[in-house]
């Protein structure tokens, strides 16, 4: 049965949500349905023979008198598909959203438009919130958070875009890789809300010193880029650089102290032939690690001898890679003195790698290559596993209380797994815990809190599982007490650099005092490093030192001298720059 129109006309009024309208060619209102009054907030009597521009538009889109008078809807359009979106206001004074669409009908009384109006408030909002949302995660994907610098990504897609139009163009892009000097001890002293303000600090000093066509990059911790197209010539290039670490090294107010601190950088240029984004970032890099080699605060640009001197580098690359990976590296042993007793209470693991063409190299030569190709953990295992066994070839001869200790690096502590590991290693060959020690670089470089407190836990579970932890190297790092305190280590081992000095530097002999004194309260064992004379053993053993190493005992050594070494010990044989070693008992 066909609807008739009173029907028609209470269902358009009382059960559809959206807003309908009749209105004349010059957008009079002749009549509306409910749901258009609820949603204008506007009485049936308060509209009728108005147009909707006068009411229900903002105030700055509001047509003049003159507009409005001119207005009528063109005959010719108004589909019903056709709509726009416009902001309203409700006769509360709310701002909201709606979609029109309108049509052109014929009546008796001639031609209408009908006006459908929905209320889609709460979708634009919806998509606001969504292209916020989106914003932010652009700018979280392409921006550092902390110094709104641009990061990998952005620095990555602006290399190669740079790298395209030189090509084209003609021109260079120079690049430069920035690193601040001293940067830990300033979060290791005051924490590192300190840190982050010299930070924020020296990415506002780059971006000042640089061009608005330059991008400035964070790319690490204390790590920066720089990459500035169109390079003007090598030496303005250099001038920049310099501007850039004498703006970086101004003091810093925080919080009420100055601090201060360093840069260094290092600079490579695209050839002519063009360059690769990767290649450019590597070869500043070394530029950068030239600077850092002769000492900090300067700048070094790329050229043919740091070209033959990376080529080198990167040849002793692939060999130690190779070396590694065939398990080829060698361990050499120095042995530890007791002071007490005059016995050797243990023996330290030393990596040496024997290159083909430059023979035995030590590890300050290689360990840095092997941190750069990630090899650092595999050189820990290696060492933990000459350990045991040499422990097990030292208790062989009938020596069952010296230790062997290795060195685990900062990667393998922080990775974990190290204790499980070594508590495998030792019960396969059957030796004591107490027996296998683990030696931490106090000077250890932590990236961040949860690197810190992840290495801390892996140092707690090695004392727990009975094996013996120190610190080495011991006084010459920025934090030695904060790290005690932290780390739940059984003894220190005094960096040589201050034992060494200790008869002829009044420092040196202070600090080493007050080290061994601090050891003695903590009931912490003190082996002190570098000693190479009765003379400095003897002060040693007035400062409370119970133990020495250094070549005046002995000089690394394979294992197969080490065993007849040990076999044969003689301890008036040590020592003997004052003819013989006088023991001087603690106090």
């Amino acid at each position: 049965m066909p609807l008739v129109e009173h029907q028609v006309r209470d269902l358009l009024s009382n059960h559809i949500s959206d807003g309908i309208v009749i209105q004349d060619m010059e957008g009079h209102i002749l009549w509306a349905n409910a749901a258009y009054t609820r949603i204008t907030g506007f009485e049936m009597s308060e509209i009728l023979g108005r147009r909707p521009q006068e009411f229900l538009l903002p105030p700055n889109l509001t047509p003049t008198d003159d507009q409005l008078a001119a207005f009528r809807y063109d005959e010719s359009s108004g589909h019903p598909d056709d709509f726009e979106i416009v902001e309203n206001v409700r006769k509360t004074g709310e701002r909201y959203w709606v979609q029109l669409s309108s049509a052109k009908v014929e009546t008796g009384d001639g031609p209408r438009v009908v006006l459908t109006a929905r209320d889609v408030t709460s979708q634009i909002k919806i998509q606001n919130q969504l292209n916020r949302a989106r914003v932010e995660l652009e700018h979280a994907v392409n921006f550092d958070t902390l110094t709104g610098l641009a990061n990998r990504h952005r620095l990555s897609d602006f290399l190669d875009r740079a790298l395209k139009h030189a090509v084209q163009a003609g021109t260079e892009v120079a690049v430069f890789h920035v690193d601040l000097d001293k940067f830990k001890e300033i979060n290791d002293t005051h924490g590192h809300t300190a840190g982050d303000a010299v930070l924020v600090h020296a990415a506002r000093a780059m971006e000042q010193n640089t061009r608005q066509i330059d991008l400035v990059a964070r790319v690490g911790g204390d790590e920066f880029v720089i990459v500035m197209p169109d390079a003007p010539d090598p030496a303005e290039v250099a001038l920049f650089a310099e501007r850039i670490i004498d703006t970086i090294a101004e003091p810093v107010l925080w919080e009420k102290v100055r601090l201060s601190c360093g840069a260094s950088i290092g600079i490579s240029r695209s050839g002519s032939g063009g360059s690769k984004a990767g290649q450019l970032i590597q070869q500043a890099d070394f530029a950068l690690y030239d600077v850092k080699e002769h000492g900090r605060g300067a700048v070094a640009t790329y050229d043919d001898r740091l070209s033959s001197k990376h080529s080198l580098r990167k040849r002793l690359t692939e060999d130690l890679r190779e070396t590694i990976d065939n398990d080829g590296l060698s361990f050499f042993y120095q042995p530890i003195l007791s002071l007490e007793n005059r016995k050797v209470v243990s023996v330290e693991a030393l990596a040496r790698w024997d290159h083909p063409q430059r023979g035995f190299m030590s590890p300050a030569e290689f360990l840095p290559v092997a941190e750069e190709i990630g090899f650092l953990r595999d050189i820990d295992l290696s060492a933990m596993r000459s350990s045991v066994h040499t422990l097990a070839q030292i208790r062989a001869i009938g020596l069952h209380d010296i230790k062997v200790s290795f060195n685990a690096s900062s990667h393998t502590l922080a990775h974990g797994g190290l204790v499980d590991h070594l508590k495998w290693a030792a019960d396969q060959m059957e030796v004591p815990h107490s027996l296998l020690g683990v030696e931490v670089l106090e000077t250890v470089f932590f990236d961040d809190k949860a690197a810190e407190s992840s290495m801390a836990k892996e140092i707690d579970r090695l004392v727990n599982a009975g094996f013996p932890t120190v610190l080495d190297d011991f006084g010459v790092g920025y934090a030695g007490l904060a790290h005690l305190a932290q780390l739940n280590v059984t003894g220190i081992k005094i960096d040589r650099s201050l034992v060494c000095t200790i008869l002829t530097d009044v420092n040196s002999a202070a600090i080493v005092r007050s080290i061994i004194r601090l050891a003695q309260e903590l009931h912490l064992n003190v082996v002190a490093e570098g000693v190479e004379s009765s003379d400095v053993a003897d002060m040693l053993g007035i400062y409370g030192c119970t133990h020495i190493q250094g070549f005046g005992i002995a000089r690394p050594m394979p294992l197969r001298d080490l065993i007849p070494w040990l076999a044969g010990f003689d301890p008036t044989q040590v020592l003997q720059h004052n003819d013989v070693l006088r023991v001087v008992g603690s106090g």
